[in-house]
């Protein structure tokens, strides 16, 4: 493989159409047609360094591009106006559960997708190619193991050589830290707000176990609070899983004394 190595073919006696034609089509840059003068033929070569040195310098900008792309720390593909993956970059392939690559472009836009975001993914890549970019549009992606993940996609427009749209680059950043951070505080907003509309301890050990199984769920539970000057346990609230089922358990059968 020499990509910076150009070919020009010349002959005398094969100089018809066709044989440049053939010529040409077989893989060469130019055909020369003898007999040439030095100054054409020297023109001619001056083309094609030309042309070598802008492949070379556009290939390493495609190079320069690539490892960018590759060190960036968001999932960036691209994706051709069908939907197909035609690149990904490493982090891509980690978000998305696949061994490399090529594993991954062996997808769609739609098979890495909900089926019931699908419309609305055609809805937003068109807006997008009308406004040549869409950010912070949230979907869920799915992994190749079928968990689903929430994620911020940003897309801008591929264009060709010709500046017409060729696919899509698509930026993707996962939001779970983000969602359960807001998951979070909305249920410590609503905790406060509620405890101080509680009535009795009991109301209050309540809504601290319902939030505790928002947040990280739980088995079984009790709430209890300890009285330093009579150095007892007042049990409040508990609860213990039976046959798959939550039951409450009679406050006065648990221990008062402290362990």
């Amino acid at each position: 493989n020499l990509p910076d190595i150009f070919v020009a073919l010349c002959s005398g006696s094969a100089i018809s159409s066709t044989h440049k034609v053939d010529g040409l089509d077989s893989g060469a840059d130019d055909y020369i047609v003898k007999p040439i003068s030095p100054d054409e033929l020297l023109a001619r070569v001056r083309t094609l360094v030309r042309l070598r040195d802008t492949t070379a310098a556009l290939r390493a900008s495609e190079q320069h591009f690539r490892r960018l792309v590759e060190i960036l720390p968001d999932a960036v593909g691209l994706i051709d106006r069908q939907g197909r993956m035609r690149a990904a970059n490493p982090q891509a392939c980690a978000l998305l559960g696949y061994a490399d690559e090529a594993e991954l472009c062996e997808h769609t836009i739609f098979d890495l997708t909900l089926p019931e975001d699908h419309e609305r993914i055609r809805a937003d890549t068109l807006k997008a190619q009308h406004d040549h970019a869409a950010r912070n549009i949230e979907y869920f992606l799915r992994r190749k193991d079928g968990r689903r993940i929430p994620v911020e996609l940003s897309v801008a427009v591929a264009s060709s050589a010709g500046n017409e749209p060729a696919g899509f680059v698509v930026v993707a950043r996962e939001t779970s830290a983000r969602k359960q951070a807001e998951v979070r505080r909305a249920a410590f907003s609503r905790l406060g707000k509620e405890l101080s509309a509680a009535g009795t301890a009991k109301e209050a050990a309540q809504i601290i176990v319902n939030t505790a199984d928002e947040l990280i769920g739980w088995d079984c539970c009790h709430v209890r609070l300890f009285s330093s000057g009579q150095d007892r346990i007042v049990p409040i609230l508990a609860y213990d899983e039976v046959n798959g089922h939550r039951l409450e358990i009679p406050a006065e059968s648990l221990s008062q004394d402290p362990s």
